[in-house]
């Protein structure tokens, strides 16, 4: 599958200027986890999660303490910007992963993991056009086995160019835990 194929359109976006208090409204009113930030053209300057939002809110309870000093530990390393963030261009990251349109499955599962991240931009033409997040590649396994055949017809006639109409194309649930692959390795003694 496609980025293409998987991304959630449209996509809940807010520029730099948004006070926090409307990226918090905005994430609790999509139900999402991110937001990506955008310039007026549309083009991906950032991302805000909700740890971000929640971190910088926990920033402005604290008072002594642990947290009074780790706040004071954050001030000497120049987090004191982040933790003092207004609006979503003071509180974004700003190096972010994203992804074009055709990225396999495979490329968005790697750079979601390697980088821990949980959600990719797609972007087209310097311009966010949808989001991939791990719950979008988690239900792709959760597929009945009649929809990944329709969906390997499909890519048979359309990407290879292969009339699938003599071929046999069947699915059957596969085994998480299959022996040969998640057996422990075997200690020899010499």
């Amino acid at each position: 599958m496609r980025a293409r194929e998987l991304m959630s359109t449209p996509v809940v976006t807010v520029s730099p200027e948004t006070p926090l208090k409307e990226v918090a409204e905005k994430m609790a009113a999509h139900a999402v986890s991110g937001v990506p930030v955008v310039d007026p053209l549309g083009r991906l300057v950032g991302i805000v999660s909700e740890s971000d939002v929640l971190a910088r809110l926990a920033h402005e309870k604290t008072e002594r303490g642990l947290m009074g000093l780790l706040d004071a530990l954050a001030q000497s390393v120049g987090a004191v910007k982040r933790l003092e963030a207004q609006t979503a261009g003071d509180l974004m990251t700003t190096r972010v992963l994203s992804a074009g349109p055709d990225a396999s499955f495979r490329e968005m599962l790697h750079l979601i993991t390697a980088y821990d991240v949980n959600r990719l931009p797609i972007v087209e033409s310097d311009r966010v056009i949808g989001i991939v997040t791990r719950a979008d590649l988690l239900r792709t396994l959760a597929r009945p086995d009649a929809a990944v055949v329709e969906d390997a017809r499909w890519r048979l006639l359309h990407d290879l160019w292969v009339d699938p109409a003599g071929l046999t194309v069947t699915a059957q649930q596969a085994s998480w835990r299959s022996p040969a692959r998640w057996a422990p390795a075997r200690r020899r003694s010499w």
